[in-house]
């Protein structure tokens, strides 16, 4: 579940940059700064807010509700893609979209360290970590695949699709594989 999420990720934002630069005449240098240093300054403060959020909703229910909010999000702005053409548009998604990967990290991490057995967790652990890092590599070479064939928005959507489906999965299998955090 945390891999699908973590790919799909990967996966949209490589092809909607693309989009960007490719079909929309993005200057890489706008896409740079824009993706870049708005994004530090309002990462600061979601993984705050996410922190507080994961403490007092606990970490399977704001994992649960950031998965519902990325895959609602992909599927509504690649719905609306005909609005891309509007800067204002691409960017406020591009930063919002910027928002999710911390607050997705600060609710799956407690996950991850929470199912990590004594004595070995540290490597268990970075395991864990490196296993996103490949996500992070894998969306990137399936999203350039993809693009040979598929436009961004129907990646993006396709995207949130597939975190839908890891929801649906994690509803059916509720009863027999009770998470308690």
């Amino acid at each position: 579940m945390i891999i699908c999420v973590y790919t799909s990720l990967s996966i949209f934002i490589r092809a909607f940059n693309v989009h960007l630069i490719q079909k929309l005449h993005w200057t890489d240098t706008y896409l740079s700064t824009l993706s870049g240093s708005y994004v530090l300054m309002g990462s600061i403060l979601i993984i705050i807010i996410s922190g507080l959020l994961t403490d007092r909703l606990g970490t399977h229910k704001m994992l649960i509700t950031i998965m519902i909010i990325i895959s609602c999000y992909m599927l509504v702005f690649n719905s609306l893609s005909a609005l891309w053409r509007n800067v204002s548009v691409s960017s406020v998604g591009l930063l919002i979209y910027y928002l999710f990967d911390p607050s997705f990290s600060v609710a799956a991490m407690p996950m991850l360290m929470f199912i990590c057995r004594k004595g070995i967790e540290g490597s268990q652990f970075t395991t864990y970590m490196s296993l996103v890092n490949f996500c992070d590599v894998a969306g990137a070479y399936l999203s350039g695949y993809a693009l040979l064939w598929l436009s961004a928005p129907i990646i993006g959507s396709l995207c949130g699709i597939a975190i839908l489906g890891a929801l649906l999965y994690l509803y059916l299998i509720r009863d027999t594989h009770p998470v308690r955090l």
